[in-house]
């Protein structure tokens, strides 16, 4: 059990890549031999910490009794849930005020958010959107130690941790069109369903497998029906899809997939396939052949940079990072393309130093694991879950970094847990 998350994530690794490299999209010069090697170092030398985490965190022993740790966690989770109501009633009234409430193509709802948005314009930002900024951590509290928890709520706290994440969804999915609320969800869910799975004793009934796996298909269709819609939206079928494109991609209409799915379903279920799981790889390869140039520690984070250039002054450091510098040399786009984590990261550290980052990442992963497993520790299950979401988006960008309120979520549960964590440990 202790070492399932990491048989998880190389399988995921594994299968993004291979897509990549058999997947219905071929890529212009694609050095595949260049990820292949970098990819392996990855996975050999993110291995190797995470089982030196385990046998660390396995010494590790328990530091409070059970009740204690408990109700002190259940006291923050009920400020969470609230102040997520809250929260969730202003984002959808804040919305519905401009908008209004006219339900669209969810295609073209997200098309219609993002007309004549501009980065870094210099724009001002609402209340809504700065308390947005830093309020993130508490909605993940809410609904990760509201799973964690569900049992110890009564039925009013229940009613109100599902009426504020329903209505976050409903803004955010059906009145805008994003989708990355329900990526977030099921990685919540999935995390902590696998550390209650054996935590404390316990045996999810085989029945349920059902349930989770139907969850997790039903996700899964909801985001290939979302392709869909956006680009029907659009207007860019499988047919006109590498002339819309940029020549650096092309779809093989012959693909296996095509003839499982048909053209209508197999070209969302490819562009879900290659956008967003193995696309990033060929930008990952061409940002191998440009130089290193130093981004001061900014350039792993376009929001970091901005906060930096606007309320400091400092050049917008963003602009020297690997994935800029790569569009302006080979045209593949920047910030409508993916290119894994590592050219963020690598722009303040090095490609080396991408994976050294990586290495202390699988230590304290794996740390966070086994004390969540097996003294329900609720800090080092927020952290755990945190870095899921890094570590489920690798294959596409920065994503936990790229924007300020999962930036500062993970920033202040990272600070919490190194100081704090061992106090967490529950002696059962």
């Amino acid at each position: 059990m202790l070492y399932k998350p990491l048989k998880y994530f190389v399988s995921y690794i594994i299968i993004t890549v291979i897509i990549s490299f058999f997947g219905p999209a071929k890529y212009y010069r694609y050095d595949k031999l260049s990820i292949a090697v970098y990819m392996l170092a990855f996975i050999v030398f993110f291995t190797i910490s995470y089982l030196l985490g385990v046998q660390y965190g396995n010494r590790i022993k328990p530091y409070k009794d059970l009740h204690n740790i408990e109700r002190k966690a259940i006291k923050i989770l009920k400020f969470c849930i609230l102040l997520t109501f809250f929260i969730s009633i202003w984002s959808f009234f804040d919305y519905a005020l401009k908008y209004g409430l006219s339900i669209r193509n969810l295609g073209q709802a997200y098309i219609d958010l993002y007309s004549g948005f501009e980065r870094n314009s210099g724009r001002g930002y609402s209340a809504l959107e700065l308390i947005t900024m830093f309020t993130g951590i508490f909605k993940q509290i809410s609904i990760v130690l509201g799973l964690f928890y569900f049992k110890k709520l009564n039925i009013q706290w229940k009613i109100l941790l599902f009426f504020s994440w329903g209505l976050l969804v409903f803004t955010s999915l059906i009145l805008t069109g994003k989708q990355k609320i329900l990526g977030d969800l099921i990685i919540y869910l999935l995390s902590v369903f696998l550390v209650t799975y054996k935590s404390n004793g316990i045996r999810i009934n085989k029945k349920y497998y059902k349930y989770i796996w139907g969850t997790v298909f039903l996700v899964g269709f909801l985001f290939i029906y979302i392709q869909k819609q956006r680009y029907s939206a659009a207007g860019i079928t499988i047919f006109n899809y590498d002339d819309k494109s940029t020549y650096h991609v092309s779809l093989n209409h012959g693909h296996t997939l095509f003839k499982i799915f048909g053209y209508e379903w197999g070209f969302p279920i490819a562009i879900l396939l290659t956008n967003y799981l193995s696309g990033g790889y060929y930008g990952l390869s061409l940002c191998f052949q440009i130089p290193f140039v130093w981004t001061y520690g900014l350039g792993h984070s376009y929001s970091l940079s901005v906060i930096f250039n606007r309320f400091l002054d400092l050049p917008f450091y963003f602009l020297d990072g690997y994935v800029l510098r790569m569009e302006q040399k080979f045209g593949w786009p920047a910030m409508s393309k993916w290119h894994t984590i590592f050219p963020y990261l690598a722009s303040d550290l090095t490609f080396i130093g991408a994976i050294i980052f990586f290495m202390y990442i699988a230590f304290i992963y794996s740390i966070a694991y086994v004390e969540a497993l097996k003294y329900r520790n609720p800090v080092s299950l927020l952290l755990f879950t945190t870095l899921n979401i890094m570590l489920v988006f690798i294959p596409a960008n920065n994503q936990l970094m790229i924007g300020p309120e999962g930036y500062f979520a993970y920033l202040t549960i990272l600070f919490v847990w190194i100081f704090f964590h061992r106090r967490y440990n529950i002696n059962k």
